[in-house]
């Protein structure tokens, strides 16, 4: 853990900006301006450092994180990061420094609510650690593990330390493996590769760094059963309903299948309607976000596309007007386009589901469905 730790935080080491209070990592921009992101990025190194500095590790760090921590937050400093006002991005990194101070004598309060949605957030991981990508905020990739890493250092014990080991170094393995990495060693906006086109608006060249909040493990001390356990699988149910989360789960052949309904987000942030509203999500058959709206740009799989007959302007679902999740299917009413209504029904049928179409329209429209595409040997 610390030597993967410590191969994230080597390349940024010489991009500090003025008075140490800062990083830059990229040239594109956010909405938040230059001066937020450099914060940005520097705050979210302490997830990683912060965890190994309480347990005397990482210390050469420290001099350029301290003299970055007083001249951000001093008045008169020209490095100072600014005034927090209104939806300020600084509100959000704050949390890395003040998890900082607190581990100088402090620890997470355990609760019952985490320890039981671990539980059900099991499901989400194949045994090897690879999970399902879903929703948005996916460019912190191995963020995925940050729950099980906060469990161990909040002394939650909700699940057998040798599955919340395995659970967390799986999931590091499996994204060390995987190209997600600059030609200079800095991590990129994108998920499985670097791309800008499944980020958000949100997303700084320092963003992909919440992903150190899985380092949180880090602060424990070596006699901790979290590292004296071996890791272990869990033995699962194939199929899983989580009505509170509005989706089923299937562990069919070794990888994880997320079906979800009744997901939806109105914030305008970036593709948002490919990561939370197709039928089907999988560990092993990354999903698209198109580029445009024909039926060559718009790559559409695991959803149904509309168009006017003859046309090739294709719409897919964006909201919904009713949804059901049962124990061994899901069901949804939404309108992709006015005057046409889609009712689906999704049922797991291992390895694969079975989709059943309803659909009502006052015209003719062509509809193709999709299904999980498979990545090219060439990508």
């Amino acid at each position: 853990m610390e030597r993967a730790l410590l191969q994230l935080l080597e390349p940024v080491k010489d991009r500090f900006t003025e008075g140490n209070a800062g990083l830059h990592l990229g040239d594109f921009a956010v909405h938040y301006g230059e001066r937020s992101a450099r914060m940005e990025a520097f705050s979210r190194m302490l997830w990683g450092l912060a965890p190994l500095w309480s347990q005397g590790g990482g210390l050469k760090y420290l001099p350029l994180f301290r003299e970055g921590l007083a001249n951000g937050t001093d008045l008169e400093h020209p490095a100072y990061w600014g005034p927090v006002a209104g939806c300020d991005q600084k509100i959000v990194e704050m949390d890395a420094i003040a998890t900082t101070l607190m581990l100088c004598g402090g620890r997470l309060a355990p609760s019952e609510r985490e320890a039981r949605f671990a539980q059900d957030y099991l499901y989400w991981f194949e045994d090897g650690g690879r999970a399902v990508p879903f929703g948005r905020s996916l460019t912190y990739r191995f963020g995925q593990c940050a729950f099980f890493s906060a469990l161990s250092f909040a002394g939650v014990e909700a699940l057998p330390w040798g599955v919340v080991k395995s659970r967390v170094l799986g999931n590091l393995r499996d994204w060390f493996a995987q190209p997600i990495f600059s030609s200079d060693c800095l991590l990129t906006v994108g998920y499985g590769y670097p791309n800008l086109c499944v980020g958000e608006n949100y997303n700084a060249p320092g963003s992909p760094y919440w992903a150190l909040k899985a380092f949180l493990c880090l602060a424990l001390p070596e006699e901790h059963p979290f590292w004296r356990a071996e890791e272990e699988i869990p033995s699962l149910d194939p199929l899983r309903s989580l009505p509170k989360a509005r989706m089923l789960i299937a562990r069919p052949g070794g990888q994880v299948q997320l079906f979800p309904a009744g997901q939806s987000c109105v914030c305008q942030l970036g593709q948002v309607g490919p990561k939370y509203e197709k039928l089907v999500y999988s560990s092993r058959f990354g999903f698209s976000v198109p580029r445009g709206d024909s039926l060559e740009e718009g790559a559409f799989d695991s959803c149904l596309a509309v168009s006017e007959a003859g046309e090739d302007r294709w719409r897919t679902q964006r909201g919904f007007d009713a949804f059901q999740v049962g124990e061994n299917y899901t069901w949804r009413r939404f309108s992709p386009m006015r005057g046409v209504t889609v009712e689906v029904t999704v049922a797991p049928c291992f390895p694969s589901h079975r989709r059943e179409y309803r659909i009502t329209t006052d015209r003719p429209i062509s509809a193709p469905s999709s299904a999980p595409r498979r990545p090219s040997p060439e990508c």
